[in-house]
């Protein structure tokens, strides 16, 4: 073997020199790896891990790191999961987050806290009260962000108190991070800010060093610190001059990436943990992207959009709304988009997800009239609209790094046809219904800068109908800006036209329209929704109603008395019809035509046709004339011809509902549309002043309907009251002034009517209000219950009702039905009571025979009235301390009513007291 020369020894040395340098650094650097625990799934009581002396471990969700959620739900795909940790050292535990979306319940399974590595103004950590501490992820309606992906990761670790060290600090040398083992660096270990604890004076480090062909990452999660004395000093690949965060400023929430190392220094001074804190999160990934990951999209992506038949998805990972869970978008994937419409065409973008690690991965949205920063997007961004004009294309384009993915964004393309169609629209029995409109015949929304107009003929002897589909921007029920936009529909020949403009009058469900064709104009502005729901379209099916379809025997009512209540559940089936006449001596007069509902329905599916059936008739729909009514007071709807045809639209029914049809007696109405009020199971507080200049009736009429209750006649309660007029309110029970009041009240004597208040059977009410009058009432459905009524004081006064449930109309049931009412004195403290006369006025309509109305004194039959008794009847009892009124007859009757006026035969009655107590027990009224 040759002797080596002296430059071979002078290298070798070298080489020997390196290689124990090399061993040297391999020897002190140190390889940072966790044990690992997957929270289990489906779990019905806790795992248990023991912890030794400030043992550290990770802990991850099940299926890591898909989302643990089912897309849009609250349940957790694989169910529970459940962890209890316990230090065997007499230590306290604490859980770190390093990325994590979810609702953790902490210790007590009342407590919970939303954890989101996002969110860099919340703590991402929670600790033990003492040695053990409880972990569970479990299927709650307590959850956020349904609709982003949902998963955790965390460090676990026991620790004495804050003096010795910071959390997992380095001071043995370098420390190489595992890709699958993240780490964190933090101010202190009990981070909670209301367990407030003192922190003494610390001068920390940390040294992390990258494996070849690895990248470093540093993400600051949180920063507080308070203290300007404090400084975190972060170094990165050897570099001179390291960033220099000082406590009290605002750190940058941008990730670090090095290529070869982190040092990192942090000098804590003596105070209370409340005065700040930090967290940063250390980890590693390739360089370089493994070959088997999905890129899912690409780079320099060209599109020029024209299908108006469905939208385009545009995302970097699965469409969210086709999957089942979500899983993370691809590392270091980058993503972009040219997209364009070509003339006559717009398209909007609607970014309807958003869900990334923000700060660390980018994607924008940007077009030449507003842009969006996709991965910072709230939950508002996602309700936004974007527009691509021809002039104005859109980009979007999406980059990630290596790690922590989550599920990225989606948005929808939908391209919109801004021409407007055939201009005219002819309907025939080949062709019985077309769509048209700004939206044609898409469920897409309308372009901007639209100016269209149509021409749209029915056959002869038909109606048009013109159903909306839509409506106009911005003009849906969250949103009531409008952009500007204008509707207009012209009866050609006709009586006028709808206009709307800015949402300024609501576009109807459905046009009626008589005459021989109609036009619609519509124009849209330059300006473009803001939101997704503002950006609605707009279209009309254009049918029609063939007048044959409509035939029917009509009815006639020939007297303002008479009065039909009208149930639309006789229309059997689509188009089924009812018409009525007016009688033809009949003058002055026409009907009035109000719905019965206390609830608007949609879906009513009922037109109101007023007039002959040509060109010249008009209509309204249910739903139009039911909006009219303003808590509980009705209008109506008034013929101007005296034929009216009430015409079932749809094939179906939701909802059957009632109509009052009537006439207008000027003897008895001071107005043609009188209102009229239902009552319900709740008090309606009402008022009704006439201020009309009419001649005629010193009184005006409202009236008062009560819909049927189930296991009782229908009836109400009418607490009154009466200013400025000296004449009576009249109660009247149907339409018919001359019928005789079932009571009438003026200022003086409103109260006896009031105390007790009076219950009265009935469907119907007429009001009689004297003119100029103003009165006011509490109005409400009520079950009259007859049983005793007493006097309460010794002076006591009482007025009251009793009657037959279906005066004075009548019912269509045969069955026998008795009711009684017994009249008493007041009650002496030495059981007695004090004697009473009662006066009696008896009205009767029709009774059956051999069956009577009947007043007993006592236990003796004093009175009583059958069929063949005269229709109006006074008697006055004696002195008797107990009066009993008694009805045996029929449901079918027309029947009767009573009025009664109790008055009490001694003198010097006490005055206090005014409310009845009931010998049955119910509150606030004085029948059982």
């Amino acid at each position: 073997m040759a002797a080596l020369s002296p430059v071979d020894k002078r290298a070798c040395k070298a080489q020997t020199m390196i290689l124990r340098l090399t061993l040297f650094l391999a020897l002190i650097t140190q390889t940072y790896s966790l044990d690992w625990f997957v929270c289990p799934k489906n779990a019905t009581k806790a795992s248990i891990v023991k912890f030794n002396e400030s043992q550290s471990i990770g802990l991850r969700s099940y299926d890591w790191p898909n989302s643990i959620r089912t897309y849009g739900s609250n349940l957790l795909r694989f169910g529970n999961c459940r962890m209890q940790f316990q230090s065997t050292a007499n230590q306290r535990l604490v859980a770190t987050f390093l990325n994590a979306r979810a609702t953790i319940y902490e210790n007590d399974s009342e407590f919970y806290t939303k954890i989101d590595t996002n969110h860099r103004t919340e703590v991402p950590s929670y600790s033990s009260p003492g040695t053990v501490l409880k972990f569970q992820s479990l299927n709650t309606s307590k959850v956020f962000d349904k609709q982003r992906w949902s998963g955790f990761e965390a460090i676990i670790t026991a620790f004495d108190n804050e003096r010795v060290q910071c959390p997992f600090e380095t001071k043995n040398g370098p420390v190489e991070i595992d890709e699958n083992s993240p780490q964190y660096i933090s101010s202190h270990y009990d981070l909670k800010p209301h367990n407030f604890v003192h922190l003494p004076s610390l001068n920390c480090s940390w040294y992390f060093k990258a494996k070849p062909g690895y990248v470093l990452k540093m993400v600051l999660n949180m920063f507080t610190l308070k203290d300007g004395r404090e400084h975190l000093k972060i170094w990165f690949d050897a570099a001179e001059n390291g960033i220099d965060i000082r406590g009290g400023t605002v750190a940058n929430s941008a990730p670090l990436y090095a290529k070869e190392s982190f040092k990192i220094d942090y000098n804590r001074v003596d105070r209370s943990s409340d005065n700040g804190l930090f967290v940063g999160v250390i980890s590693t990934y390739p360089e370089e992207p493994r070959t088997e990951t999905n890129q899912f999209c690409s780079d320099h992506n060209a599109m020029t959009l024209t299908d108006i038949s469905k939208a385009t998805y545009i995302g970097n990972n699965l469409d969210p709304m086709t999957v089942d869970y979500l899983k993370p978008y691809a590392n270091k994937q980058r993503c972009s988009w040219v997209l364009s419409v070509p003339e006559g065409k717009e398209a909007r973008l609607h970014p309807y997800h958003s869900d990334f690690e923000q700060f660390c991965d980018k994607a924008f949205l940007n077009t030449n009239l507003s842009n969006l920063d996709l991965a910072m997007a709230d939950a508002e961004d996602t309700n936004k609209v974007f527009v691509i004009r021809p002039q104005n294309p859109a980009t979007v384009y999406s980059q990630t790094d290596g790690n922590f993915g989550r599920s990225g964004f989606a948005m929808s393309a939908t391209v919109l046809d801004c021409s407007c169609g055939s201009e005219t629209i002819t309907l025939s029995k080949d062709n019985p219904e077309m769509v048209f409109g700004p939206s044609g015949q898409t469920k897409n929304p309308y372009c901007s800068n639209m100016k269209c107009g149509w021409t749209v003929t029915p056959p002869i002897n038909s109606i048009l109908v013109l159903t909306t589909n839509g409506g106009l921007r911005g003009c849906g029920p969250d949103s009531h800006l409008g952009y500007g936009d204008k509707l207009q529909i012209l009866d050609i020949g006709g009586k006028g036209d709808f206009v709307t403009t800015d949402c300024d009058v609501k576009i109807p469900a459905n046009f009626y329209i008589f005459t021989v064709s109609a036009k619609v104009s519509f124009s849209s502005s330059d300006q473009v929704p803001l939101y997704y729901y503002e950006d609605t379209p707009l279209s009309f099916t254009a049918s029609y109603i063939d007048y044959s379809v409509l035939a029917n025997t009509p009815q006639t009512i020939n007297d303002t008395n008479d009065f039909v209540i009208f149930d639309s559940s006789v229309l059997t089936k689509k188009y089924a019809s009812q018409t009525y006449l007016l009688g033809s001596h009949l003058k002055d007069t026409n009907f009035n035509i109000y719905t019965l509902d206390n609830t608007a329905d949609p879906d009513s599916n009922l037109l109101i046709i007023d007039g002959e059936l040509n060109a010249n008739a008009t209509s309204v729909d249910l739903f139009r004339l039911h909006r009219s009514a303003i808590r509980g007071r009705h209008c109506s709807m008034n013929s101007q011809t005296g034929r009216i045809t009430i015409v079932r639209l749809g094939d179906k029914f939701k909802n059957s509902t009632k109509l009052l049809i009537k006439l207008y007696d000027v003897s008895r109405e001071c107005s043609v549309s009188t209102p009229l009020y239902i009552a319900s199971p709740t008090v309606q507080k009402s008022s009704f002043k006439d201020q009309n200049d009419h001649q005629g009736s010193d009184y005006c009429a409202m009236f008062i309907y009560v819909p049927d209750q189930p296991f009782a006649y229908p009836a109400m309660d009418l607490l009154n009251g009466i200013a400025k007029s000296d004449k009576p309110v009249k109660v009247v029970a149907g339409l018919d002034i001359h019928r005789p009041s079932l009571y009438e009240f003026d200022t003086k004597t409103v109260e006896d009517w009031n105390i007790p208040p009076v219950v009265v059977y009935g469907s119907l009410f007429m009001i009689r209000s004297p003119r100029k009058g103003d009165y006011s009432f509490d109005l409400w459905q009520a079950k009259v219950k007859y049983g005793y009524v007493v006097q309460q004081r010794k002076s006591q006064t009482i007025n009251g009702v009793f009657m037959s449930p279906n005066y004075p109309f009548g019912g269509g049931n045969k069955s026998i039905i008795t009711e009684s009412l017994t009249l008493q004195g007041f009650p002496e403290d030495n059981g007695k009571r004090d004697k009473i006369i009662i006066d009696l006025e008896v009205f009767i309509e029709d009774l059956s025979a051999a069956i009577a109305v009947e007043v007993y004194e006592g236990v003796n039959l004093v009175k009583s009235y059958t069929k063949a008794s005269p229709r109006q009847n006074t008697y006055k009892t004696k002195a008797v301390t107990e009066v009993t009124l008694k009805y045996t007859g029929m449901l079918e009757d027309k029947g009767f009513f009573m009025r009664y006026h109790v008055e009490p035969v001694t003198d010097g009655a006490e005055l206090f007291g005014l409310s009845l107590i009931a010998i049955a027990t119910v509150v606030g009224r004085f029948w059982i």
